[in-house]
């Protein structure tokens, strides 16, 4: 398989202080000449490395700046992994749903501290928070003091405040150098225990030994862990996974789950679930690697897992869509792919199917899961380590219905190979022309990488984001290497996903081809939560993004590119996705759990402050209680029905606010 752990060793700037104004620039001093001279030793990503200190040295000058119009810089910078495991979609970035000025954002990053330790010791994991919309940030604080990464962020209300949830997969003490493959991981949970934005963490470990059972050689732990929060918040869903094993008895999907008491403190209760192995027509279908997952609850408290299976010897690489209705305790025994790889052919020695290969998120619309996929023309190749395919699109499946509708592909359609997609990238292929034919394209990203769901309130209203290239995002090195800019293109659905808005950048590059001056733009992530300030019934995405000035990926075989990655909050307003936003009250209100034994909790949220009547009915329409009546702020608001003396039957809730009403149903079942 092409996935490989990549491995870096470099520098991170040391971690400035808050920052207050807006689209700011982040200035190294470099002049062209010195970028050309540099070339000269190797390309411009993989000739600077710290090994080789007669190309650079610690404390040389850096590369030019970086600015984005309109973006706020987040105070994490430097070189590091890549965030997202093989495009797998995160969500790192996080918008408080009852007050969208707290936004919270995790990063994984390098410590200057050990800028030579080519085992990447110096890996770390950092939070940061900001209080006023993104403007300005706290100063970032690291989860832990060992070689952590790979996190994964959820918010999750506590005493009527939402509070981040962050996991990530660690080096478990005592910490031996150098990085040795027998140094065992573990996931980790931490969980902020003040109000928001404190960075007062608890970390709570899963115990890895013991629970996995004999550790192999080069696993050594369950890593790259993805998780979800029950509605009601007593619970933290985990799913991990081992990779870079030559067995197949071990590297199987892990499901696991940790008790939240009312003080945020965690409990583990183990891995106590592997998934896939026991699929009879898909012996293989939880075997993965790198992390190609994503785990998410609907409001009813439903759990949906989603992952593309990595198993190499078949090879099965399909993507699979479960669910299960008690919290994890059972999954199905025996489940179909949503979609399968394709064997193409062989050339040469290469064998070349078609399938999703990587990238992939969703989210649940109501109780209907939306996917987004990407597939891919990918070869395997005993000669070569990399593959970059020419022929790709980008899907959103719709689990209720069973469409799947293509958004965009580069393929130039033919009668023997028509083009299905509603848009098309003619320029976003391996070719890219005008450069001659037997240039080596240096770039570790795949030609669409990292598609991520932005949903909103309104069901049928989001927004996808992804990474690409473009022939003019690009530079000729000598007409032998070319190197590529990335560029964040978006598009939007307002009926759920069959039909979508063109294609657009996020922000565009200078147009002139093969030339220096442009900013990458990489791994996009996005908030659960897109609502507006003032108005959380409208639609305004918000995410955060990689920026550097240096063209081609930040992390290629081992050696970064000799940039300083910067990252940014961002947001689009409707009038650039072309939706209109609700300013009208259009509630959102779900209930749970929906059927109840004794008691059930309505959530709604507000768009302004209103005048509230929270109503419920019996099946003659006689109200039988009174859960809201009066003034009541923006933002969420909880109720609770408690029906304990109430006979079995269908009750009917009404939410009346600022002149509309919303009534909808719930079932008493003892």
């Amino acid at each position: 398989m092409k996935r490989i752990l990549l491995q870096l060793t470099f520098l991170t700037l040391a971690f400035t202080l808050s920052f207050s104004v807006r689209a700011q620039t982040v200035s190294h001093p470099m002049q062209m000449q010195e970028m050309r001279s540099a070339l000269a030793h190797g390309d411009w990503g993989n000739g600077f490395v710290v090994q080789n200190e007669s190309v650079w040295q610690v404390g040389d000058p850096l590369p030019a700046s970086v600015s984005v119009p309109g973006a706020d810089l987040i105070p994490v910078s430097g070189h590091l992994q890549q965030p997202q495991s093989d495009g797998r979609a995160l969500h790192n970035i996080q918008v408080d749903p009852s007050n969208p000025m707290n936004v919270h954002a995790v990063i994984m990053e390098l410590s200057s501290d050990y800028v030579k330790d080519s085992n990447l010791l110096s890996r770390r994991v950092y939070y940061t928070f900001s209080s006023d919309g993104g403007k300005t940030w706290k100063t970032p604080e690291m989860l832990t003091d060992v070689k952590t990464g790979f996190p994964c962020m959820v918010l999750y209300k506590r005493n009527g405040q939402y509070v981040p949830i962050i996991a990530a997969h660690r080096l478990m003490p005592p910490i031996r150098t150098p990085d040795t493959n027998n140094t065992p991981w573990e996931c980790a949970l931490w969980v902020e225990k003040g109000n928001p934005g404190d960075g007062n963490f608890e970390m709570t470990e899963c115990g890895t030994s013991g629970t996995y059972g004999a550790l192999q050689p080069q696993s050594s732990g369950i890593l790259w862990p993805y998780i979800a929060v029950s509605p009601d918040g007593s619970t933290v869903y985990m799913v991990g996974s081992v990779s870079y094993t030559n067995t197949l008895t071990s590297d199987y999907l892990k499901f696991g789950t940790f008790s939240l008491d009312a003080t945020g403190h965690a409990t583990w209760n183990g891995w106590n679930t592997q998934i896939g192995d026991h699929n009879g027509n898909h012996p293989f279908a939880g075997f993965v690697q790198t992390g190609d997952y994503v785990l998410r609850v609907s409001p009813s408290g439903k759990l949906g897992l989603l992952w593309r299976s990595a198993d190499a010897q078949t090879p099965d690489a399909d993507l699979y869509f479960i669910e299960s209705t008690d919290g994890g305790t059972t999954w199905p025994q025996n489940f179909e792919p949503i979609q399968t790889i394709v064997p193409l052919g062989t050339s040469g020695s290469t064998q070349i199917y078609s399938g999703p290969w990587e990238g992939m998120d969703f989210f649940y619309s109501g109780e209907n899961a939306k996917i987004l996929w990407s597939n891919t023309q990918e070869s395997f190749s005993n000669d070569t380590n990399f593959y970059y395919p020419s022929v790709m699109s980008l899907h959103l499946y719709d689990v209720a219905s069973g469409n799947d509708y293509e958004l965009v592909s580069n393929i130039v359609g033919t009668a023997q190979n028509p083009d299905t997609s509603q848009y098309n990238f003619h320029n976003m292929n391996d070719s890219l022309s005008p450069y001659p034919v037997g240039s080596h394209i240096s770039e570790s990203d795949n030609w669409l990488s990292y598609p991520v769901l932005a949903p909103s309130i309104h069901g049928d209203n989001f927004a996808v984001f992804y990474q690409t290239f473009v022939n003019t995002d690009s530079v000729n090195l000598n007409d032998t290497v070319v190197k590529l800019y990335g560029t964040i293109y978006y598009q939007t659905t307002s009926d759920g996903g069959a039909t979508w808005s063109a294609p657009a950048p996020l922000h565009a590059n200078p147009s002139t081809p093969n030339t220096f001056g442009k900013t990458d733009y990489r791994w996009p992530e996005t908030s659960d939560w897109n609502g507006a300030i003032g108005n959380p019934f409208s639609f305004v995405p918000t995410l955060m993004y990689g920026a550097d000035t240096a063209a081609g990926s930040n992390a290629k075989n081992g050696a970064p590119d000799w940039d300083v990655v910067n990252f940014f909050h961002d947001t689009l307003a409707a009038t650039q996705l072309g939706v209109q936003g609700n300013a009208a009250p259009n509630f959102s209100v779900v209930d749970y759990p929906n059927p109840f034994k004794t008691s059930t909790k309505v959530s709604y949220v507000l768009p302004v402050a209103s005048n509230v009547l929270l109503t419920v009915s019996d099946q003659l329409g006689r109200t039988v209680a009174t859960l809201a009546n009066g003034v009541l702020g923006a933002g969420v608001h909880e109720a609770v029905f408690n029906a304990a003396d109430f006979p079995n039957g269908v009750y009917r809730y009404t939410l009346q606010a600022e002149g509309q009403s919303v009534t909808k149903s719930m079932t008493l079942l003892r």
